[in-house]
């Protein structure tokens, strides 16, 4: 995945979609209260909106330092801390960055060697560093939480995104609504199982 170029351009677009949309919220927040600089007389809790939605400010500061802290621990990691290599099933012969066996090669600084030559850098061990981390309880409870974050944050986004298209209506809302709860549930309860699991059967 780490030398595959459609997963490396999916992660650019993923970051800067992560940070378009952060700093697009940001925006609309301070327009809206420009707009409105005094709040209403009086305003129910819930009358006209969802939990999720009156708590964007929450949840949304609660993803962002999961996403900190998930960079931190396993990006930066793995671009620039001290990592495993991967070696291939024999157990000594060290994997190029491609994935490339080299047979009789050892690794020194990063490179893999043969003959006294760099034949490039060596394939590094993202598997043992994500096994390695997620045997931390606090880490697997933080990931649980932003995932618990996320969830909310998807049930508010999944309904306005179809109604700021103009798409949600009489007709299709109530179904709109059942595939925005399941698909808001159903993704984060996925991910959140996933440090769950290695943390139990480690």
């Amino acid at each position: 995945m780490t030398t595959n170029p459609a997963v490396k351009l999916l992660s650019y677009v993923t970051y800067f979609s992560i940070l378009f949309h952060a700093v697009d919220g940001l925006v609309i927040t301070i327009n809206n209260r420009k707009a409105r600089p005094e709040g209403y007389a009086y305003s129910k809790p819930g009358a006209n909106s969802i939990w999720s939605s009156r708590n964007m400010g929450i949840l949304g500061t609660i993803i962002f330092v999961y996403i900190v802290v998930h960079m931190q621990n396993f990006w930066y990691i793995y671009k620039f801390g001290e990592t495993p290599f991967m070696t291939a099933e024999d157990g000594s012969s060290p994997l190029l960055k491609d994935g490339s066996v080299v047979k009789g090669g050892m690794i020194e600084n990063g490179e893999v060697m043969l003959g006294g030559e760099s034949l490039g850098p060596a394939m590094r061990d993202l598997y043992e560093i994500v096994i390695q981390g997620f045997q931390e309880p606090v880490l697997v409870l933080f990931y649980v939480i932003g995932m618990v974050a996320i969830a909310f944050h998807l049930i508010h986004g999944f309904q306005s995104g179809f109604q700021s298209f103009g798409l949600k209506n009489k007709k299709y809302g109530a179904l709109i609504d059942k595939v925005g709860y399941a698909f808001a549930i159903l993704v984060p309860l996925l991910f959140a199982v996933i440090p769950v699991y290695l943390f139990l059967m480690k």
